[in-house]
């Protein structure tokens, strides 16, 4: 990997480059899943950021195939040479053509998983798959969503309505406690001991309305331990209090940003996670808030007396 190229993805410089030297136009890089016309032949509608990591910007017009990365946009739009190319992008962020930096040994991509999330028939809505690559030999995730439109893969999911995931086994056991978690990976951990567990796709960003799908129900909410998962938990029980019986289970000895996965993954097995939750009171609408030790803010969970269920 070039230098220059190396410096701007260690400081994460991608969208900066393509910004301020490229002279895309912010709106084409921040709402990626829209297109514009394009700055460089002025094509109504044809313009749009597919690939923030590696600054590619595809217009179906000067380049319908290969899209290349942020120097390739940087040549294409300013209209220069390789090494032209470079050394805008080297006066950008201070640097000579010649700098040296220590390169990131960076691995492509790689589809590890794929989710399908289907409509309570079980016919297919829309696609999420886990993507992972390693950094220096650090691994590093990001989830991809998709659908299918007459044959064609499309990343544009507007206007699809989000559902949860394994919606027609929610249908079809009624009688069985629904376990919610953030992540396909936690679900796919509760599903591998025998529970019925889903979740919705965006993880603590997601917009489902968890009340259109379970009414009269047994539900139980593991948090994510951090911050943005016990709002994620706040969020999803309160939409759900009042229509069902609900718990948020609060796991022990979760470490920062853990989950219910690691837990399985340290030897949790179903009969202590069933004793956890028998041991649960009833959510009693109280809110929660997490905290990592440093203040004196710590989760609130409900004190009402432990009901004998038969589940």
């Amino acid at each position: 990997m070039h230098p220059i190229k190396a410096a701007v993805m260690q400081q994460g410089r991608v969208l900066d480059v393509l910004q301020h030297v490229a002279g895309i136009p912010l709106e084409i890089l921040e709402q990626p899943k829209r297109e514009f016309p394009c700055p460089k032949c002025g094509g109504n509608t044809r313009c749009r950021l597919i690939d923030a990591d590696a600054g590619a910007v595809r217009c179906s017009h000067c380049h319908p195939e290969k899209c290349g990365d942020f120097i390739a946009a940087v040549k294409h739009f300013r209209g220069v040479s390789h090494g032209e190319a470079l050394q805008l992008i080297a006066e950008r962020l201070g640097m000579t053509p010649g700098s040296a930096v220590t390169p990131q040994k960076t691995t492509p991509w790689k589809a590890v998983k794929t989710w399908t999330y289907t409509d309570k028939a079980g016919t297919p809505i829309y696609y999420v798959t886990r993507q992972e690559r390693l950094v220096n030999g650090k691994r590093e995730k990001k989830f991809v969503q998709y659908r299918k439109e007459n044959g064609k893969t499309t990343y544009n999911l507007d206007g699809v309505a989000p559902v949860p995931l394994h919606w027609p086994e929610l249908d079809c056991r009624p009688d069985d406690p629904v376990y919610i978690v953030e992540g396909e990976k936690c679900c796919d951990a509760l599903t591998a001991l025998g529970l019925l567990a889903t979740t919705a796709s965006g993880g603590s960003n997601s917009k489902l309305a968890w009340s259109k799908f379970l009414y009269d129900r047994h539900v139980v909410i593991f948090p994510d331990q951090d911050q943005p998962g016990y709002k994620y938990a706040l969020d999803v029980a309160t939409s759900l209090w009042g229509r069902n019986q609900v718990k948020v289970v609060f796991l022990p000895d979760l470490a920062e940003k853990e989950d219910i996965s690691d837990w399985i993954e340290r030897g949790g097995t179903i009969g202590e996670l069933t004793r956890i939750v028998e041991n649960t009171p009833d959510w009693d609408g109280s809110p929660f808030a997490y905290s990592n030790g440093n203040t004196a803010e710590e989760p609130t969970t409900n004190t009402l007396p432990r009901r004998i269920l038969l589940w």
